[in-house]
C-alpha cells in the first residue's frame, strides 16, 4: 500500500513533466503544474517512509514531521496562497512551460534537497552492513533513489533559469 502510493506520487510528477512539455495552453499549464507539485509535495514523506518500512528503521518522529512538511506544500500548492509558493507558469523554454518560483518555493527546493540527501545517506549507510539479499536491494535502492534525485534537480533547475536537458520527459 505504502509502496503504491509512493509510485503514485513519483507518477504524478513524471507525468505532469511530460504533460507541461506537451501543452500550449497556459490555462491547461498551470493546471498540470498544480498536478506536478502535488506528486512531489508528497514524495519525500511517501518515500521516507517506505525507505524506512524496507529497511526497517523506526522513526515515527522524522516521518510525521515529513508528512507535516509535505501537507503544508500540498495545501499552499491549492490554496489561494500558491503566490507564496508558485507565482505562475511561463512557457519559457522552447520544450516546456515552467513554473516561476515564489519564496516558499525556494524553501520547497531546500527541503527537497535535504530529504533527498537524507534518504541516499541512509540507504548507504545501511547498504554497508547489510548482506546477502538485503544488501542487493539496497544497492538497487541506492542506485534508484540517486537517479531519481538526479532528475528531479535537473527538472528544478529549469525553475532557477538554469537549462538542463529536457530528460524529465524521460525519466
Amino acid at each position: 500500500k505504502l509502496c503504491s502510493l509512493f509510485f503514485l506520487s513519483i507518477s504524478l510528477w513524471i507525468v505532469g513533466c511530460f504533460a507541461e512539455s506537451l501543452t500550449q495552453s497556459k490555462d491547461t499549464a498551470l493546471f498540470i503544474d498544480k498536478i506536478l507539485y502535488m506528486g512531489l509535495a508528497i514524495m519525500p514523506a511517501l518515500s521516507t517512509h517506505f525507505i524506512h518500512s524496507v529497511i526497517g528503521l523506526n522513526r515515527p518522529k522524522t516521518i510525521k514531521t515529513l508528512y507535516a512538511i509535505s501537507f503544508i506544500f500540498l495545501v499552499l500548492n491549492f490554496s489561494p496562497l500558491r503566490n507564496f509558493f508558485i507565482i505562475d507558469v511561463v512557457h519559457k523554454y522552447a520544450f516546456r512551460f515552467i513554473a516561476i518560483p515564489a519564496f516558499g518555493w525556494y524553501i520547497f527546493f531546500a527541503y527537497l534537497l535535504a530529504v533527498a540527501s537524507y534518504w541516499i545517506c541512509v540507504i548507504y549507510q545501511n547498504f554497508r552492513i547489510a548482506t546477502g539479499r538485503k544488501r542487493l536491494q539496497l544497492k538497487y535502492f541506492f542506485i534508484a533513489y540517486l537517479l531519481g534525485s538526479f532528475t528531479c534537480m535537473m527538472y528544478l533547475l529549469l525553475v532557477l533559469n538554469i537549462q538542463t536537458p529536457p530528460v524529465d520527459n524521460f525519466t
